[in-house]
């Protein structure tokens, strides 16, 4: 009766594992593009501020 409950648990690690790994490598490229996006309004903005 334990071994089959600690095997249930231990698959539904196992899958809710692998849909994190599979959700944190679809919003991974979002975040640097954001990331890239954000660093080039702050060139921009800082470019600005120079010439004001």
């Amino acid at each position: 009766m334990e071994t089959k409950t600690l095997q249930l648990i231990h698959g539904l690690l196992i899958q809710s594992h692998q849909q994190l790994r599979f959700q944190v490598n679809r919003i991974t490229p979002m975040l640097k593009k954001l990331q890239l996006t954000s660093h080039s309004v702050k060139l921009a903005l800082d470019m600005v501020a120079s010439v004001v």
